[in-house]
């Protein structure tokens, strides 16, 4: 998964610390019942500061899990999109059992764990772009996942 962000908005180190709470850092090429290379845990920095930041969050991470993190860090050489049926695969497939018995309690636990700091987040890319005088169809589509959002969960 490749992830664009806004340093203005949300910082690698706030996303790195995300990364570490949403999933296990600590089994190697696995993520609960699935198993293998494809799901190890690994961050990918485009320069030495990332790299730098992401070892450090290993360390914390560590403290929290009190297990050695095993999430590789390599660096960037080349992204490989997914296949279409991935892409936007549990937005499109809500129903399917993987969804709700795999993915959905990650979405759940990442709602409740960093739900104060969502509405901060929130507001601040409103902030951010309700200034300017037009979008970009990324910052459209960001700022109407805000409000549905907000919306939906009465932030």
């Amino acid at each position: 998964m490749k992830i664009v962000f806004d340093p203005k908005v949300i910082s690698y180190r706030e996303l790195l610390k995300i990364f570490f709470t949403t999933h296990d850092p600590t089994t190697k090429n696995r993520q609960g019942n699935d198993v293998g290379s494809q799901y190890r845990s690994i961050i990918i920095y485009m320069n030495e500061e990332q790299r730098k930041i992401a070892e450090e969050e290993i360390k914390e991470a560590e403290k929290i899990w009190k297990k050695k993190v095993v999430t590789e860090i390599t660096p960037f050489k080349a992204f490989y999109k997914a296949e279409d049926y991935h892409i936007n695969y549990y937005e499109r497939n809500p129903y399917n059992p993987y969804c709700i018995f795999v993915i959905s309690p990650k979405v759940s636990k990442f709602e409740k764990v960093w739900k104060e700091y969502l509405r901060i987040l929130n507001r601040k890319l409103i902030q951010l772009y309700s200034g300017l005088d037009s979008f970009t169809p990324l910052m459209m589509k960001m700022l109407l996942l805000i409000l549905n959002y907000n919306y939906i969960n009465r932030i």
